[in-house]
C-alpha cells in the first residue's frame, strides 16, 4: 500500500493539479464512483491526509488488422491445443501396447520355467531307465546267469531290446514294471520260453 498511495496537504490547487497529471480529460473521465481521492479522518474527526487510487484501462483494439491478428493466433493455439491432445491419445495407446506385451512376455517366460522343470524331470526318470537298463544288460552277461539264458529259444539281443524299450509303445510306468518283472524273474531262476514272448510283453 505504500508503494501505491502518495500522501499530500489537502491543497485544492494540488488536487487539480495530480488529478490532471494522473487522469488526463483527453481519455479518462472520472465519475463520482471513480473518484482517485479517498479521505483518510483520524479519531479526532480530522483529515489527516488524501490517499490517491489508480485505475488502469486497457483498450480493446479497433484496428481490423488487429482483430485478424488476434484470431489467427487463437486458432494456431486452438490448434497447438489439438496436437497436443492427439500426443496424449497416442502416447495412452503405446503405454497400453506396451503393458499388454510385458503381460504376454511375462506368461511366456512362466511357461518356458514349466517346460524347462518338465524336461528336467523327464531326464531324471530317462536317466534311471539307462540306469536299469545297464543293470539288465549287465545281469545278462554274467556268469552266473548263463544257464539261464540257455534256455531261450534264440539267442537275446540286448541291443534290440535296448531299442524296443527306448521306442516302443509303453510309458515310463510300464516300461518299469517290465524291469522289475525281469528282474524278479531272473532272481527266481525262471526264463522266458522264447523270445517272441519277451518281444511281446516289452511292446
Amino acid at each position: 500500500m505504500e508503494e501505491m498511495e502518495s500522501m499530500s496537504d489537502p491543497n485544492p490547487s494540488l488536487e487539480s493539479d495530480e488529478q490532471n497529471d494522473f487522469f488526463p480529460s483527453s481519455e479518462f473521465e472520472l465519475g463520482p464512483e471513480l473518484d482517485g481521492r479517498t479521505h483518510l479522518i483520524d479519531d479526532s474527526g480530522h483529515v489527516s491526509k488524501l490517499v490517491h487510487r489508480f485505475y488502469f484501462v486497457k483498450h480493446w483494439p479497433t484496428d481490423p488488422y488487429s482483430i485478424s491478428l488476434i484470431k489467427k493466433k487463437e486458432s494456431v493455439i486452438e490448434k497447438m491445443n489439438q496436437d497436443i491432445r492427439e500426443m496424449n491419445e497416442r502416447m495412452e495407446e503405446k503405454l497400453s501396447e506396451r503393458n499388454h506385451i510385458c503381460f504376454r512376455l511375462e506368461h511366456l517366460r512362466h511357461w518356458q520355467r514349466e517346460w524347462r522343470n518338465c524336461m528336467d524331470r523327464k531326464g531324471k526318470i530317462l536317466n534311471q531307465l539307462h540306469v536299469a537298463l545297464d543293470d539288465l544288460c549287465f545281469v545278462s552277461h554274467s556268469p552266473t546267469t548263463t544257464s539261464n539264458k540257455t534256455c531261450f529259444m534264440g539267442e537275446l539281443d540286448n541291443h534290440m531290446l535296448n531299442s524296443l524299450m527306448l521306442h516302443g509303445n509303453k510309458n515310463f510306468a510300464e516300461e518299469k514294471q517290465i524291469l522289475r518283472n525281469v528282474n524278479i524273474q531272473e532272481r527266481d531262476g525262471a526264463s522266458f520260453k522264447s523270445l517272441e514272448m519277451l518281444k511281446e510283453t516289452v511292446i
